[in-house]
């Protein structure tokens, strides 16, 4: 074993990869003289039948040779080597004249996958990935642990395997081709996970929950989210909720972050399979008998002052009946965005000259600086000749502006700077998310979603506290106006 274990070390360190030419084996018939002996070539030895040949008759190799020290009936080796005798047995021939480079791409590529980058693909297919996600995922461990280096070792399939070997590889192991889990599979998964986790944590940080429509929802507070609901003054001032979008196989996770020096800081998670309202009722509810007892900076069960959402009509009003202390604002962004979105929509019948024209119509109200401001640019506005010939625009923009007390900036008393900035931290947060922790796979499900919170997120933010604390300096963009940048 030793033997073998310092062969896999001396192929790793040497980056060359051996085959067996020839074993020497005991029989009935014959018994060696040797414990273990073996004859190794180089890999691009070989006839090989493929059409894309490796064959470049290296002549380099390796003689391994273990000596026996004593026989049958207690009877010793009667070598006069004087090194069997002190008990150094292993006798290695290496001949390391390869007739091809060992660092070049189109050598490194053939490399045998070793068994820390198997047992890495295990662990990550028991966790819920495909083939494709698994392999992304270790990508992208790769880059965040080598930095640099990751270019050298991308090319090296020892250490980053090409996607045929993980799709063998999960088929030798699960005897099957990747299909989604469903059903209770899905729900015992989750639940064995969690329970995992919890034990991991030594508390419960995450839950989940059936709607009574069969709708899985997951909830997650994790130790840093209770610190900062503990820690952060601004977590009981403003909380903003927002998705990550479609994050595949009908997955949707609900970040809820605060403002700090650092960029956004996560509050919690939601985990849902549908954006009703009575799926997020049912996380926002899970998510708040997770919350410590001081949570949002003590202000507990009443909540923050403000809580932002995008205008989701079953987030909001699910918000309103769980904390309605809270004052509910509409991101700036996404009103803007919303408003963009529907100029830009052909059922609306929108000009394409007039639709920036319009848009900055639109973008006025929302930055307009005082109430007065507010009415008078409204005013205009719907006197503005463009606005007259395009009346669907004019209906639209009306309906609009019935609800300005959630979007405009003017009207947000003493919240008017934070209206401004939320929407800078909150938009980096959601890429960081995506980028950093989902890194944008197409494969996500649920079960893998709620891997990633669990194995990532925490991390990653607790790497990025510990560079902001050792002195690394902070976008200014994370940086509200009225803040001091010394404290």
């Amino acid at each position: 074993i030793e033997v073998e274990a310092w062969l896999e070390d001396f192929q790793r360190s040497s980056r060359v990869t051996l085959r067996k030419e020839q074993t020497f084996p005991n029989t009935k018939n014959k018994v060696r003289h040797n414990s273990y002996r073996v004859n190794m070539r180089c890999q691009h030895n070989t006839r090989n039948a493929a059409y894309t040949k490796k064959n470049t008759n290296c002549p380099a190799g390796l003689y391994l040779v273990v000596k026996k020290l004593s026989f049958s009936q207690n009877r010793r080796s009667r070598s006069k080597d004087g090194h069997i005798q002190e008990g150094l047995l292993t006798h290695v021939t290496i001949k390391h004249n390869h007739n091809h480079p060992l660092d070049s791409a189109e050598i490194l590529k053939q490399r045998s996958v070793s068994k820390e980058t198997v047992e890495k693909l295990e662990k990550l297919f028991q966790s819920g990935h495909s083939p494709c996600s698994a392999l992304n995922t270790l990508k992208y461990d790769l880059q965040e642990e080598l930095g640099d280096s990751y270019v050298d070792a991308s090319a090296d399939r020892s250490i980053c395997p090409d996607f045929s070997f993980c799709y063998r590889l999960y088929n030798s192991i699960f005897k099957k081709t990747y299909v989604a889990a469903s059903g209770d599979s899905v729900i015992q998964d989750l639940q064995e996970r969690l329970v995992v986790y919890n034990n991991e944590q030594r508390e419960t940080c995450g839950l989940m929950e059936l709607t009574a429509d069969g709708q899985i929802v997951v909830a997650f507070c994790t130790p840093l989210m209770k610190r900062i609901h503990r820690l952060a003054r601004h977590s009981g001032e403003i909380v903003v909720i927002d998705s990550s979008g479609y994050c595949g196989k009908n997955s949707r996770a609900f970040l809820l972050l605060t403002h700090s020096a650092a960029g956004g800081l996560p509050l919690g998670v939601i985990v849902t399979k549908s954006e009703s309202q009575n799926s997020i009722a049912t996380g926002l509810n899970l998510l708040k008998t997770l919350l410590p007892g001081d949570a949002f900076y003590g202000r507990g069960e009443l909540g923050p002052n403000v809580f932002m959402t995008n205008d989701c009509k079953a987030l909001r009003q699910a918000l309103q009946n769980l904390f309605p202390q809270t004052t509910p604002l509409l991101s700036v962004f996404h009103v803007l965005h919303a408003m963009w979105r529907w100029l830009w929509d052909g059922h609306h019948e929108v000009p394409v000259e007039d639709r920036q024209w319009l848009l900055d119509i639109f973008k006025k109200l929302v930055c307009a600086r005082s109430p007065v401001e507010l009415k008078t640019t409204y005013h205009q506005a719907l006197l503005d000749p463009v606005v007259l010939k395009n009346q669907q625009y004019r209906d639209h923009l009306t309906a609009v502006f019935a609800q300005r007390r959630d979007w405009a900036t003017c009207l947000c008393t003493g919240l008017s700077t934070w209206c401004e900035t939320t929407n800078n931290f909150v938009e980096n947060t959601v890429r960081i998310l995506k980028d950093s922790i989902f890194y944008r796979l197409k494969t996500h499900t649920i079960i893998q979603l709620v891997d990633l919170i669990c194995t990532r997120l925490e991390g990653y933010y607790t790497k990025r506290l510990l560079g902001v604390a050792s002195g690394r300096p902070v976008r200014c963009e994370f940086q509200p106006d009225g803040v001091d940048p010394d404290r």
